[in-house]
Formats: C-alpha cells, structure tokens, sequence
C-alpha cells in the first residue's frame, strides 16, 4: 500500500511546490530547488496520479495501520493531488485539456486558480508527511 514511491514522491513534489517558502527560509537551497524547477509540471502530473490512486487504496484500508500513520497517508495523498494538480497542469492541459471545449477549460484554469493559494502549506504537509512516511517505512512500522 504505501510504499517507497508515494514518500519520495511526496518530498520532491512538496519541495517543488513550497520552494519559494523553503529559500525565504533556507536560501541555500535555491540552487537545488532551481534543479528542480524544469521537472516540476511533470513531478506535479506523477504527484496527482499516485495521489489519487494511494487515496484510493488508502481509504478503505484503516484498519491494516496504524492510526497515526493512515492520518498521514491520508494528509499526504490529499496533499499530492493538490500539490500535483496545481504544478502538473501544463502536462494535463496539453494532454487532456486541449482537447475539450473552451467552457470547460476555462473551468479547469478557475479550478487551479482556486488551487494555488494552498500550494506551499500543501507542499510542506507533503514535505514532512513524506518525511514521516518514509521513517515509517524504513523502520518496518506499520
């Protein structure tokens, strides 16, 4: 269920997503989040993808883990979709969007304008909810 994709995925869409919050408070990491910059509407596409599918694994599945740690799948997976949708929107513009009519993309643009207000408190959920999961991971906690 959660494995290694969805943690390490959860960090690089999270730091992709908060740069500018994480060099106003880490200026050495600019040039490491500027490495990151020219993937990030791909990470972002990949981030929604496995965020909806790990939401959907995840949410009958409470029961198997524990408690804590489905809390922060749970945050995690909100948080990549999110996150994803707002940082993968011109791969999904240029794959599913062109191809509709222009009420509609006009509503998707509304929808990730409605989005992006969330994007860095969404991307550090996913940065330290990535962190927490691959700890989870590591150790062998269920």
């Amino acid at each position: 269920m959660i494995g290694w994709l969805l943690p390490i995925l959860a960090i690089l869409t999270g730091a992709a997503g908060a740069a500018s919050f994480i060099v106003g408070k880490l200026p050495k990491m600019k040039d490491n989040l500027e490495k990151l910059k020219i993937y990030q509407a791909g990470i972002g596409a990949a981030a929604a993808v496995v965020g909806l599918l790990s939401l959907v694994d995840l949410i009958p599945k409470p029961h198997n883990i524990a408690v804590s740690t489905w809390l922060v799948g749970l945050a995690v997976c909100l948080s990549l979709l999110l996150v994803g949708l707002v940082l993968g929107y011109p791969v999904l513009q240029s794959l599913v969007l062109d191809d509709m009519s222009e009420e509609n993309r006009n509503k998707a643009e509304n929808i990730k304008n409605k989005l992006a207000p969330f994007q860095i408190i969404g991307g550090l959920i996913c940065v330290g909810g990535g962190f927490m999961l691959l700890l989870a991971k590591l150790f062998g906690m269920k």
